[in-house]
């Protein structure tokens, strides 16, 4: 499964710069339950004044507000187990975040600590949502997902996580790991959502700078893949999508037989030259079906 996402934050007016973010993610599916999921979904609120006698300075003549959400997930369980467990992390999330945007954009600038608090109820309620699931699934069987989500409100970017799935950031040519590798035990599903013990979701933010690049990932990349050879396609790369083919394709030939999600986000550098009716439509997101890339001569 891939997906395609477009959009451009604008630097405070409507006659300014734009920050183009560009994302791309693929799920190539490595047996015939697919236990990995990933989303990249975009919002905007935006309110044009064109005629008022009210002053300016009590109405601002354009806001425009935008933000945008990434994840991957990865399910672990019996049978379908794993798949259903990674599918509900993908909703909920989903579901929660955008149940919170419009107060989230009320306001020209998202509070970081608003924003933060947002992504652990969504992290909650993922993990109560999967207790109850697999609680009362087919047999009760015991099954979890680790969960990577960014929700970008320019310049900050929120990261809430739990489980070894992971989130990188590159700058100026290094790949940091952004995330924590959490213990997962199968036994009791520690570190993991859903499992019968508690897991403390890993909550943090930073800034972004034009130029930065972001990569999610499931441990079906990061376990075959050295972090120098992600680097090294990130930076290769002409664009998003081709950096998200390139990691899938050095992890098959490392060996990798499972599951390999990625997602890849960049941020070019500011001042690309944009219409306002350009904002909003150049947002765009399309998907296509299931697409194993070993099928495509890309292997």
């Amino acid at each position: 499964m891939m997906s395609y996402a477009n959009s451009a934050h604008r630097n405070g007016d409507p006659e300014g710069t734009w920050i183009v973010i560009e994302g791309f993610g693929i799920c190539d599916r490595g047996r015939p339950t697919n236990d990995d999921h990933f989303l990249l979904a975009d919002m905007e609120k935006s309110v044009l004044v064109t005629e008022s006698n009210v002053p300016a300075d009590d109405i601002p003549p354009f806001v425009d507000a935008q933000s945008q959400v990434f994840l991957v997930a990865h399910g672990v369980g019996a049978a379908l187990g794993g798949q259903r467990a990674s599918l509900l992390a993908a909703e909920v999330m989903f579901r929660h975040v955008a149940d919170s945007v419009p107060v989230l954009l009320s306001t020209h600038h998202a509070r970081v600590p608003d924003v933060e608090r947002q992504m652990r109820a969504a992290m909650q309620h993922c993990q109560t949502e999967s207790r109850r699931t697999s609680a009362h699934g087919p047999g009760s069987a015991p099954a979890w997902s680790m969960l990577t989500a960014a929700h970008l409100l320019w310049p900050n970017l929120c990261v809430g996580h739990v489980g070894t799935s992971r989130c990188y950031l590159l700058r100026n040519a290094d790949l940091m790991q952004l995330t924590t590798d959490h213990t997962f035990e199968i036994g009791d599903g520690r570190r993991a959502l859903g499992g019968m013990a508690g897991a403390t979701p890993e909550v943090f933010t930073l800034g972004l700078c034009p130029g930065d690049a972001l990569l999610l990932c499931t441990h079906g990349l990061t376990t075959k893949v050295r972090s120098d050879q992600m680097r090294n396609a990130m930076m290769a790369a002409s664009s998003a999508e081709e950096a998200c083919e390139w990691l899938v394709l050095a992890a098959r030939a490392a060996g990798a037989t499972g599951d390999v999600t990625v997602v890849v986000v960049r941020l070019p550098l500011a001042g690309r030259a944009m219409t306002p009716s350009g904002s909003r439509h150049a947002s765009a997101t399309t998907s296509g079906g299931q697409r194993n890339l070993r099928d495509q001569g890309l292997r």
